[in-house]
């Protein structure tokens, strides 16, 4: 009688990412990385101004907010990006001009690029992410976004 031996191999499944979810999530990381940046820059600008301290805790948030992508983009098996790419060099050009320009432009280019970043997280929720990452867009990331708008729209106000 011979015996053949189950061919476990066969029968193994292989997890790939999900090009479509990694491209969205890394497209959202070069974003974040971008307001990095650009709050970077802009603090410079406002270092002796008391807004500081709110555009330094922004900056922070989407520091938090590299973070998080960077390990959502883990979970799904892929590498995350590790520079803005060119739309990098985008922000850099409209926030260096905005701080030619006085306080008000460089608010205002962080206000925009707050509201472009709101509609790539409300795109993201609506990709096939694993329910612990669309928690974590839905209730933390989304909801920081429209915060930064609202405290954008209050310093811009001050000036």
């Amino acid at each position: 009688m011979e015996y053949e031996l189950p061919n476990t191999f066969a029968t193994a499944t292989t997890y790939s990412p999900d090009s479509r979810v990694v491209d969205q999530l890394n497209k959202v990381l070069r974003g974040e990385l971008s307001a990095v940046s650009a709050y970077d820059q802009v603090i410079e600008k406002f270092s002796n101004e008391p807004e500081i301290y709110r555009l330094s805790a922004i900056r922070d948030e989407h520091v938090d907010s590299v973070r998080a992508l960077r390990t959502m983009i883990t979970h799904e098996g892929a590498f995350p990006d590790h520079d803005p790419g060119l739309w990098g060099t985008v922000v850099k050009a409209v926030v260096g001009t905005g701080k030619l320009f006085g306080n008000s432009p460089a608010l205002t280019a962080l206000k925009q690029g707050e509201e472009h970043g709101l509609r790539l997280y409300e795109d993201l929720a609506t990709e096939n992410l694993n329910s612990e990452d669309l928690r974590v867009v839905r209730s933390k990331l989304i909801p920081r976004q429209e915060k930064h708008i609202a405290l954008l729209d209050q310093l811009a106000k001050m000036q």
